[in-house]
């Protein structure tokens, strides 16, 4: 299981009411589960429009950006907590689990969509705790990315002034790749030494289970 960095993290417990930076928290899918991975790339993340941050591509040992993941894939508890709500989003959502990490109704809580859960309502969670596993939209036609969504929300009382967390801050920075465009399909890296030797859209009906593109920047010049 991914860890994150071993110096000091603010713990999680019954007076949790908001997320901070840096949190004793796990990452919501482990790496180590994905052939070939090497990191995550931020490529939907947190902005006024996107209450969380998109579980959606990385970036591989062969240095191809993956945008995709695989159907089936764990689904971890960030932190321990209780299932506060499981919910049917129907259509080509999946449906969400929503967990409590403190003082139920009262507390910071984590809310995954686009799972299939294998949890029910009441239960108590460990952190690391496998919650479901990532679903696939089975619809005719271009299909969603195969993806979890991850919202932080902080309690009800901060959430006046500050709702929402981003996610990217409370893990760290250091485990994400930025890049130049939320959800563009040719996205140029922030601060690696090459840039992906090629981009494949995985698990998306374009004809086909998987495209590739080669990025417009191999074809400059």
């Amino acid at each position: 299981m991914e860890t994150l960095s071993p110096e000091f993290k603010p713990k999680i417990g019954i007076d949790t009411k908001e997320w901070l930076p840096s949190m004793d928290v796990v990452l919501p899918i482990d790496g180590s589960e994905i052939p070939d991975f090497q990191k995550w790339v931020n490529w939907n993340g947190f902005r006024p429009n996107h209450s969380g941050i998109d579980f959606a591509a990385y970036l591989n040992n062969r240095n191809e950006l993956i945008i995709g993941l695989q159907e089936g894939l764990p689904v971890r508890a960030i932190a321990d907590g209780e299932v506060q709500q499981v919910i049917d989003c129907y259509g080509p959502y999946g449906t969400t689990v929503d967990i409590f990490h403190g003082e139920l109704n009262d507390s910071a809580d984590s809310r995954y969509t686009h799972v299939v859960p294998c949890v029910e309502q009441g239960k108590k969670i460990s952190k690391g705790e496998i919650i479901g596993t990532l679903y696939k939209d089975k619809k005719i036609g271009e299909q969603r990315l195969v993806h979890l969504h991850l919202a932080l929300y902080n309690s009800w009382k901060i959430a006046q002034s500050r709702p929402f967390a981003d996610p990217e801050i409370v893990f760290g920075a250091e485990n994400f790749i930025e890049c130049d465009s939320s959800g563009s399909p040719e996205p140029k890296l922030i601060g690696v030494e090459t840039q992906p030797t090629k981009i494949i859209i995985a698990n998306q009906n374009f004809g086909s289970e998987t495209r590739v593109i080669t990025p417009a920047w191999k074809t400059e010049n």
